[in-house]
This record gives C-alpha cells, structure tokens and sequence, in this order.
C-alpha cells in the first residue's frame, strides 16, 4: 500500500513540475507576441517627383482610348440583339502592355496612400501601421487591438515580409518572414494557409477578371513589373458598366457607347 502511494506522490510531483512549466511557457509566450504599444507610425513625406513619375506610368487611360479608337465598327459593332453593341473585338485587339516600376516610385505609393489613410481615419487607431518595398519583398506592418483583458498589453504587432505575384494565370506569394511581437515563425508555418486562401481567391469573380488582365506581376530586387492586357482591361470595364464616367472618363464611354445618327 505505501508502495502504491510512493508512485501516486511521484506521478503527482512530475505533473505539477511539467503544470508549473507549461504555465510558465503559456505566460513567456503570450509576453512575447502581446505587446503593450502598437507599431510606431513611421511619418515620411512622399517624394512628389517619385509619385508623379508613378501616376504617369499607371496612367493607361491613353491606351485604353486607343483600344476603343482603333476598332472597326463595321466588324466589331455587331447588333442590339446579341448585346454586342460598341464591344471590343479581343482576338483582333490583343496586345500586352508593361508597367515597370522602380522601388523608390512603389514606396513613394505605398506612402501616399498611408498619408491619405492617416488623414481619413482622423486620430482613430488604425491596424495599418507602414508597408515598403525593399529588395525585392513587400513588407506590411499591423497592429491589432486584443479583445480580452490580459496583464500583457493591448496589441497583437503582426509583421509580414512577402513576395506576391501572378504567373501561368495564378496567383502566388512566398513569405519571406513572419513574427508576432517578438517572436519569429518559420515561413512554411503560413505557407500552407496563403496557399489555400489564393486557391479561393482564384475561384472569385474579382479573382478571375484580375487574372484575365493581368498575365504577369513580378517583384524583384528594385522594381515591380505588371504586364496587362488593355483589350481585356477595357472588356472588363465594359462588362462592370464603368465607361461613363467612371475610370476611363466620359470620353472613353462616349466610345464605347457612340450615338447612333
């Protein structure tokens, strides 16, 4: 019977032993991905030259009107019964275009759209902290606010450096670095997860039309590239009702939609 007894105390002792290391993993763990401040807000004023030389390359408006310009209505118009009125002929139309943007003018972009959602969110805590382009990976910042009170902090620092892209009609992104707080997680740890949610993504309406016009997103060392389609740029505009108007402007639209005489 003591014997018996012996060996429940020891059972006991070695449970307490590894509790007592479990909580103290559980309490090291939630100190060091729970922080008490949010990323700090890196205020940088974007360079107007940079952004001006990055809005005239993604301004593409020209060649969209060219696009519509060019067609042959004779051939291209076809009838109001088959809904095809004012339509683009895409086998005859096909052309890719590239945009190639340096590493300063994707980072001039990046901070004006921080600047814009700074002056938006008018003093409110906002979970986007900072985003650059540097060597080739895009690396985002965010902070977001704990629900459930704890002695540790207020905030979850998430920072993920990653490479997104598109090829052979699919969507991709290769994690370059994750980590919470203070800690670090292996990048085959996300890989899995972003791997099924852009397998979802592929499967969405918006997911389809990005990739029928966009053959080609590339991010390397110093600059972006994105090869596009303007005939299906245009197709898509038409097909979503955006001619008038909307991102091409009315005379775009006036195009697309010609008055009969």
């Amino acid at each position: 019977m003591k014997f018996w007894l012996k060996v429940l105390l020891w059972i006991a002792g070695i449970f307490s032993v590894m509790l007592i290391m479990a909580l103290g993993l559980l309490w090291w763990f939630a100190s060091s991905v729970i922080s008490e401040k949010p990323f700090e807000i890196s205020i940088r004023v974007p360079d107007m030259q940079t952004t001006a030389s990055a809005m005239k390359k993604l301004d593409i408006n020209d060649k969209l009107v060219s696009v519509l310009g060019g067609r042959d209505d004779s051939i291209e118009r076809g009838s109001e019964s088959d809904g095809q009125v004012g339509r683009v002929n895409l086998k005859k139309l096909e052309k890719i275009e590239t945009i190639e943007l340096t590493e300063n003018e994707v980072n001039a972009l990046l901070t004006t759209g921080m600047t814009m959602q700074m002056a938006s969110s008018q003093g409110a805590d906002q979970e986007f902290r900072d985003a650059y382009f540097k060597d080739g990976a895009l690396t985002v910042m965010i902070s977001k606010k704990v629900i459930v009170g704890n002695p540790f902090g207020k905030y979850l620092n998430i920072k993920v450096s990653f490479v997104p892209g598109i090829q052979n009609h699919h969507f991709y992104v290769i994690p370059k670095a994750v980590s919470v707080g203070s800690i670090g997680f292996p990048e085959s740890a996300v890989q899995g997860r972003l791997s099924s949610e852009l397998a979802m993504l592929e499967q969405t309406e918006d997911g389809q039309a990005v990739l029928n016009v966009i053959s080609e997103l590339k991010l390397e060392k110093g600059r972006m590239t994105i090869i596009y389609s303007p005939a299906r740029l245009v197709e898509f505009i038409q097909a979503r009702g955006m001619g008038m108007g909307g991102m091409l402007g009315g005379g775009v639209g006036a195009l697309a939609n010609p008055v009969e005489e």
